[in-house]
């Protein structure tokens, strides 16, 4: 799955170098800006609101696109990351609101005239705290499936811690504008000295999450996220270094970090489209794969099926033969009216079995589960006899019929009998007992299957339906992995647990059909 994730996949040398140009570009800029950076401009007041509206929008799409991704992958790391990028476009918000001759000559919501400046620092520590997280965590376990708090209740948890806080954070920059430094002398200018001091530990906090990053980077998503720090990093100090709003340095330094946010958010956008892309035609190569795979299993099994009716045919002439001249020698007639019987039901079992694996729908009709758990027995009742396994049966009469496949159902059944047999065969401190029983289960019927074997080892009961999973000597690990097959085919269930003293327990569960089945 890694090559499927922008948290794991890792980066081409043209990926590297798509994300270094734009990073020596902006550093390019920002070296040519330093001299003319207190070169005063028109005050342009659409500036703001545009530019933070393309920031907010941006980065909202750039948090929902990790928060898919920290949902699919579970992982913790990236909902730190998301967190941070919807914390920061929720911060723009008032930011726009509030400076100064936009909306208003003072800025909306009641706002100072260090309102703006504050939020835009506050907004600032958001992405490099989330990156922070994301990067500390991208080595821990990820959420267990069986974790009381999903991933989809963390996502929400961290979408209303993040809004408190930025709400949190708009009342003191509003209602307790005295507790924090004045960094402004007016609208326009700023105290460079005072801003520098508060700007520290902003800059501590990117200088810290590159850090992390770099040390770190295994992923494309690492790299673009450096860029996305290393703008904001340029921008902060070309703005500490300018002293005044609507200065060359003001506007190239705000143009900067929009640009390289927006430049993530559409490679983060082609890569998903890619990654989709190899993903779909992954699965479709797959679909086309499984498709050769059962026109090979359906030939094998046509072949397979041609080659075994030959024989049991002429052993069915033979026997047939055989009845008919020892007519009156009742023993020998009898075991030649069984062989009869038993190649008839190979026959039954070739079509059924073709049925399972093969593309046509099973044959079904009304039955008694009961009449067939009997019938059944009587198949194994040799040897049981031969093993001295005692059957006990425990039949709900009143149970209805349902419609399944009577020969498919009767494998499973055989199956579980012999297995049952087998694992009793060596048991000699306790009677060996076969118990089969039947009852009503909500909107279907349970059939148990309980033997007084060894019952399951270590580890074992986990793997018994897994295909050639086996421990007889001589098995071939399908039988218990096309009983499955079956059950799953009607519906219902099969499980198998440790009995309550010795010995194993299948249970298998068929649903009712609607109203054909329904209880009646």
């Amino acid at each position: 799955m890694q090559e499927f994730s922008l948290y794991n996949l890792r980066p081409s040398i043209t990926q590297i170098r798509m994300t270094s140009w734009p990073a020596a570009f902006l550093f390019a800029a920002f070296l040519a800006t330093i001299p003319f950076r207190h070169i005063q401009f028109p005050i342009l007041s659409p500036f703001i609101p545009m530019l933070d509206t393309l920031l907010v929008v941006g980065d909202w799409l750039t948090a929902v696109l990790i928060f898919s991704q920290a949902l699919i992958l579970r992982s913790k790391a990236l909902m730190a990351l998301g967190t941070g990028y919807f914390f920061t476009g929720l911060l723009i918000i008032p930011h726009a609101l509030t400076f100064p001759d936009t909306f208003s000559h003072s800025g909306l919501l009641g706002a100072g005239p260090n309102t703006a400046g504050q939020l835009y620092l506050f907004w600032h520590a958001g992405l490099p705290i989330g990156t922070i997280a994301y990067a500390l965590l991208r080595k821990s376990p990820d959420w267990p499936y069986t974790a009381r708090i999903t991933p989809h209740r963390m996502l929400f948890l961290c979408l209303g811690f993040a809004t408190l806080l930025a709400g949190a954070i708009l009342s003191v920059t509003i209602w307790g504008q005295k507790l924090l430094p004045p960094t402004m002398v007016n609208e326009v200018d700023w105290n460079p000295i005072l801003l520098m001091y508060t700007a520290l530990p902003i800059f501590i906090l990117v200088l810290a999450a590159m850090a992390l990053i770099w040390f770190g980077r295994r992923s494309i998503l690492d790299y673009w996220l450096m860029l996305v720090l290393w703008a904001w990093l340029l921008e902060i100090f070309t703005l500490v270094m300018t002293g005044s709003r609507y200065s060359l340095g003001w506007y190239s330094g705000r143009s900067a970090a929009v640009l390289s946010g927006l430049f993530v958010l559409v490679m983060l956008i082609a890569e998903t489209n890619r990654l989709y892309a190899r993903s779909f035609l992954f699965i479709a190569a797959q679909s086309r794969e499984k498709e050769n795979r059962l026109m090979i299993r359906d030939a094998i099994a046509a072949s397979v099926a041609h080659e075994l009716r030959q024989p049991l045919a002429a052993i069915m002439l033979n026997a047939q033969t055989g009845r008919r001249i020892s007519e009156g020698a009742g023993e020998v007639s009898t075991i030649l009216g069984e062989i009869v019987s038993d190649c008839q039901r190979a026959n039954d079992i070739i079509d059924t079995t073709r049925a399972i694996f093969g593309r046509a729908a099973p044959r079904k009709a009304p039955s008694d589960i009961n009449f067939l758990l009997r019938d059944t027995l009587a198949l194994a009742y040799r040897d049981m006899r031969n093993q001295g396994v005692t059957a006990e049966l425990k039949l709900d009469e009143t149970l209805p019929h349902l419609v399944v496949n009577r020969l498919q159902l009767q494998q499973v059944f055989l199956n579980l009998f012999t297995n049952a047999v087998e694992a009793m065969a060596l048991v000699t401190d306790r009677p060996r007992i076969l118990t089969i029983s039947t009852a009503p289960s909500g909107q279907g019927l349970l059939i148990r299957i309980e033997d007084t074997g060894p019952g399951f080892a270590s580890g074992q009961q986990d793997k018994v339906f897994d295909p050639f999973f086996t421990t007889k000597e001589h098995g071939t690990g399908m039988g218990l992995a096309i009983c499955l097959s079956v059950i799953n085919a009607h519906g219902g269930h099969l499980r198998a647990r440790p009995g309550a003293s010795k010995g194993a327990v299948f249970e298998i569960y068929l649903p009712y059909d609607g109203g054909e089945n329904a209880p009646r």
